[in-house]
């Protein structure tokens, strides 16, 4: 994705880890596997900040993705290779992409997680 700040998590390969050092990226706030899907795997990222990107190695490697932002509330285009930002807020009522592997049921239950996690931490 071009996401530097994925280089300080544990296992990243050595090449990332140095270049989230050298823009001084920031350490995600959480990054886990949440689910399994029949077609993919679904994580919670949760950055601190806007995160660090690399750029596009060339315009092949990226989609454009400016049409979409008009589509949804509070939407922007992210510095990573054909990526939105979407506030979850936002996100939850994306009806129409619902097909691409359960996305809106996937956001919920992402938020659900990440919810549920932070009462149990202040339970304990």
């Amino acid at each position: 994705t071009g996401l530097l700040d994925l280089g300080h998590l544990p296992g990243a390969p050595p090449e990332l880890r140095a270049m989230a050092l050298a823009r001084r990226a920031k350490s995600p706030l959480e990054f886990r596997l949440f689910t399994r899907g029949k077609f993919s795997d679904w994580w919670i990222l949760v950055l601190d900040g806007g995160g660090t990107y690399i750029p596009a190695p060339h315009r092949s490697k990226c989609a454009d993705v400016t049409d979409v932002t008009d589509m949804v509330e509070g939407a922007a285009v992210a510095p990573a290779f054909g990526h939105v930002w979407v506030p979850v807020s936002s996100a939850v009522r994306i009806t129409p992409w619902d097909s691409i592997d359960g996305l809106v049921v996937r956001i919920r239950q992402a938020v659900f997680s990440l919810h549920c996690d932070e009462a149990a931490a202040d339970r304990g």
